[in-house]
């Protein structure tokens, strides 16, 4: 038993060190492109969505944002879809309506892909932005995310997303974790690999997604299956590093933990759906590599959560043995470290464990790098000290629930409210 577990530990290790040097060897052949954007030949006129439902609180600063991008004036209109609202947030936007600054579109409360669906028949501009309502253009995002559109095979270009807050524990945590997404979304551009369009202000060509019928109501995860829909027709999806997107995270775990579960349990019935992505050559790298090691990492979730309970049971029963024997004398129970053990004993987990951490330091300052923000470590060393220690368990905890309700085909509820 010893054996194989110590054999199953460094598979595991081996392949979180392999897809790491994956990912740098694919970063360091297009280190020089990584911040370089085709400039748009044009910049054609653009439509902005914004669904909403009880925004009330951020939707002023999103028709801000939108309102103050550098873009030809007349190119740019704004749609405002109310999805049923029950706080404030159509009379903010009526005030807007008003002056003529957007369209606002009024409907019973049916989900975002509905309410994007429902703007989508107005919209006669060759290119349309999704814009969730928590979330901030920076005013020049735009041009680096529309030079991509030129090339006639790319059916949408997405921004890098930062946190606007970061204050509380569930914050510092995605703060790290978006940042690194700026990395990984990148290098997956790369080799052709994204799968998600998120919602915070992405662009698409708006014949293309017309042509796919929409979006799909029925998803948890509109924005991961309209990327495999677009995908299957043949287009390419790219990622820019020059524009940035703003948005408000989670700010307590219990919401994080709910979100995630919507984004994971998403994911499985996305690839469900389109499972003829899977080793299929004609979809490369997406097909042939990144679904398949998604399924390996997750795999490799449930080993490590498995391994972890069954070494720290194991150790429980044997010190209780232990203690049994000494007839529960807990001074002779207690021995001294072993000292030469501590400071030389280096077997081949702590080599992998050094070459991980050292591996995990240069990810996340190359994440840093790649998302403009300053190191900081004064300010902002909590924030990695807390993902270092606390991501990726938690992580772990959302990735098992979420596979566990795939597996039982239960429709996931919060409370009895539909995540749909």
């Amino acid at each position: 038993m010893v054996a194989a577990l110590t054999t199953t530990i460094l598979l595991i290790y081996f392949f979180l060190l392999f897809t790491a040097v994956f990912w740098l060897l694919i970063w360091f052949e297009n280190r020089k492109l990584v911040f370089k954007d085709p400039k748009p030949k044009k910049l054609k006129p653009l439509t902005i969505v914004i669904p909403a439902y009880n925004e009330e609180k951020t939707i002023a600063s999103s028709i801000d944002s939108c309102l103050n991008l550098t873009y030809p004036k007349g190119r740019l209109k704004i749609i405002v879809v109310n999805d049923g609202s029950t706080d404030g947030t159509r009379k903010v936007c009526e005030r807007y309506a008003k002056r003529g600054k957007i369209k606002l579109l009024n409907q019973k409360n049916q989900g975002k892909a509905a309410a994007i669906n429902n703007a989508l028949k107005y919209i006669t501009t060759p290119y349309m932005a999704c814009l969730d309502a928590d979330s901030f253009f920076e005013k020049d995002a735009l041009p680096h995310i529309l030079g991509y559109l030129d090339d006639p095979e790319v059916a949408a270009s997405i921004p890098s997303i930062k946190i606007t807050r970061h204050k509380t524990f569930a914050e510092r945590l995605q703060w790290v974790e978006y940042l690194f997404s700026i990395y990984l979304r990148k290098l997956m551009s790369f080799i052709d690999a994204l799968y998600v369009i998120p919602g915070p202000g992405s662009v698409y060509k708006t014949e293309v997604i017309k042509k796919v019928g929409g979006f799909d109501t029925s998803s948890l995860t509109e924005d991961m299956e309209i990327a495999f829909k677009v995908q299957d027709l043949g287009y390419r999806i790219e990622n820019t590093l020059n524009a940035y997107v703003h948005t408000v995270a989670p700010p307590r775990m219990r919401q994080l933990m709910k979100q995630r579960l919507r984004w994971y349990i998403g994911y499985f019935e996305t690839i469900k759906k389109h499972k003829h992505f899977i080793l299929n050559k004609k979809f490369q790298n997406l097909g042939l590599f990144l679904l398949p090691i998604n399924f390996v990492f997750i795999a490799a979730i449930f080993l490590i959560v498995f391994i972890a309970l069954y070494q720290f049971l194991n150790g429980l029963w044997k010190a209780f043995l232990t203690l049994r024997a000494a007839n529960y004398d807990l001074l002779s129970f207690i021995e001294p470290p072993d000292l030469s053990t501590f400071l030389f004993g280096i077997d081949v987990m702590s080599v992998f464990l050094i070459i991980s951490t050292f591996l995990a330091i240069v990810v996340i300052y190359l994440s840093i790098r790649m998302s403009g923000e300053p190191t900081d470590l004064r300010g902002k060393g909590k924030h990695y000290l807390l993902y270092f220690l606390f991501y990726f368990p938690i992580l772990s905890i959302f990735w098992i629930m979420s596979t566990l309700y795939a597996i039982s085909r239960r429709e996931w509820k919060w409370r009895g409210e539909s995540l749909r």
